[in-house]
């Protein structure tokens, strides 16, 4: 019996645990976001998004971008300009020229 609350007790603990990384990282990327205008040469909703790759929250910030604009292809298709995270190239946003 004993040997079976210990188990229960360490599936508790892993279930906790698991819980606060995701928690944690979801906050780490956080969804911030507010809409801020239109951008009158696309039409396209402007958001102020926050974005943090690495070192969060000191490397983080605040971009103007385009709000559904989700890859570099579409970026470069409507003539934005493309902002990519310095560490791990990836992409950030696309924002007005």
């Amino acid at each position: 019996m004993n040997m079976k609350i210990k188990n229960v007790a360490l599936v508790v603990l892993l279930v906790i645990a698991v819980t606060m990384i995701v928690v944690w990282l979801y906050q780490r990327h956080s969804v911030y976001q507010k809409a801020v205008g239109v951008d009158p040469a696309t039409g396209h909703t402007l958001i102020e998004k926050y974005y943090c790759s690495d070192l969060c929250p000191e490397n983080g910030g605040t971009y103007i971008v385009f709000e559904g604009v989700n890859s570099r292809e579409e970026c470069t298709n409507i003539g934005g300009t493309l902002f990519i995270d310095p560490a791990w190239g990836g992409y950030i946003g696309c924002g007005p020229k």
